[in-house]
């Protein structure tokens, strides 16, 4: 009977992996369609309303996220299909929703998407940044996007495929051109494989 001895992966001779790796694990690089190249992480909301750490202009729609059930964007869709946008009252409150949405994908953007280069909720609100770009970083927030504009997976794409091959191919451990294979199927870093 065959057996295979499986691999551990190796934290610079420790079990577990730093503090610094650990929370590395949640940041993606990506190229934006701009082509601007960024590195980012999957913002939390849920987590965020329940632990209180939205401000409070921002609450009321960030709440949505857990009680309605197409989360906070179908709550502001929601909010907007019930206005008569002929009568001048209901045109103040889109415009009033539709502003304090655009906050709340700002600030999560800002505060919890972007974490090179930093960004505020006031550069955001300029209008020198690519529209296509703003757009993406809002469908990271809201979870509408998976790749970024190369085509790679937001997070661990399924490498398993490449889990072998370095070791089949006789490379040494921290091949650079393995793990340029890596990054060019996956945003994620994987650590060692």
């Amino acid at each position: 009977m065959a057996t295979t001895k499986a691999k551990l992966p190796s934290s610079n001779g420790a079990w577990a992996d730093s503090l610094d790796q650990w929370r590395g694990r949640n940041q993606h690089r990506v190229v934006m369609p701009s082509g601007a190249r960024a590195i980012i992480q999957f913002p939390e909301l849920m987590p965020l309303v329940l632990g209180n750490a939205v401000p409070n202009d921002l609450v009321e729609f960030a709440r949505q996220e857990i009680t309605h059930e197409l989360g906070m964007i179908g709550a502001y869709a929601e909010k907007i299909v019930e206005l008569d946008t002929d009568k001048p009252e209901d045109l103040e409150k889109a415009k009033e929703y539709t502003a304090t949405f655009s906050r709340l994908l700002k600030w999560l953007v800002a505060e919890h998407v972007v974490v090179e280069p930093k960004v505020t909720v006031e550069d955001l609100s300029e209008e020198s940044f690519p529209l296509n770009d703003l757009d993406w970083l809002y469908g990271v927030a809201t979870r509408r996007v998976n790749e970024d504009a190369l085509g790679r997976r937001l997070g661990v794409a399924r490498l398993d495929i490449l889990a072998t091959f370095p070791e089949t191919h006789g490379c040494p451990e921290g091949c650079p051109k393995c793990v340029e294979a890596i990054h060019a199927f996956s945003t994620a870093d994987v650590g060692d494989m």
